[in-house]
């Protein structure tokens, strides 16, 4: 329930208990602190700079804009890693191929700026875009719009950064994350 404050309430239900129970969350960067009998720990959100679209025709993984970082309270916490972008890959006529890809990932406390390629730790990618039955020289774009979600267990009680990554997974495709207002692109961390 958003209270046009920018607050937002989530109502959940309490069972046996007769009652519902409200959490109130900030609607501000930072970090939500949740009670220690919950299992997630704490809560951090980072949304899009905006800053216009970013493409790459690079192979994965191509550092972005698009960070947020975390620091667990313990060591054997476990960092679920939510993606919100909006990402489009693009072939344009050329040589004929079947796979027409891209990647998506993230990658843990990359030091490297953006549009160059990541040196931190990666943990995985997704595929996106379009795979063809055949080769083909017709120019195709695939848009894909949701969340990817990642799991870490970073083994420390230090300041963690989580970036994401995109990249291509053949030649002659465009990787592009349309990185503007138009679109809902946010990357969420829950310490569990």
């Amino acid at each position: 329930i958003d209270d046009g404050s920018g607050n937002y309430t989530i109502l959940t239900n309490a069972g046996s208990l007769g009652s519902d129970k409200t959490i109130t969350i900030p609607n501000t960067t930072g970090t939500a602190a949740l009670t220690s009998d919950l299992k997630i720990k704490q809560i951090v959100i980072q949304d899009a700079d905006n800053s216009g679209s970013e493409s790459t025709q690079a192979g994965f993984p191509i550092v972005t804009s698009l960070s947020a970082s975390i620091t667990p309270s313990s060591t054997s916490s476990k960092i679920l890693i939510v993606l919100n972008i909006n990402k489009e890959d693009e072939f344009s006529s050329g040589g004929a191929v079947v796979n027409r890809d891209g990647k998506v990932g993230v990658n843990r406390n990359n030091t490297a700026s953006e549009g160059s390629t990541a040196n931190g730790t990666d943990l995985g990618y997704f595929i996106t875009g379009r795979r063809l039955t055949g080769t083909s020289t017709s120019a195709a774009s695939t848009f894909t719009a949701g969340a990817f979600i990642f799991k870490d267990e970073p083994n420390t009680t230090s300041a963690t950064t989580y970036t994401f990554v995109h990249g291509i997974l053949n030649t002659n495709i465009r990787s592009g994350w349309l990185n503007n207002s138009d679109y809902p692109n946010y990357i969420m961390l829950l310490e569990i």
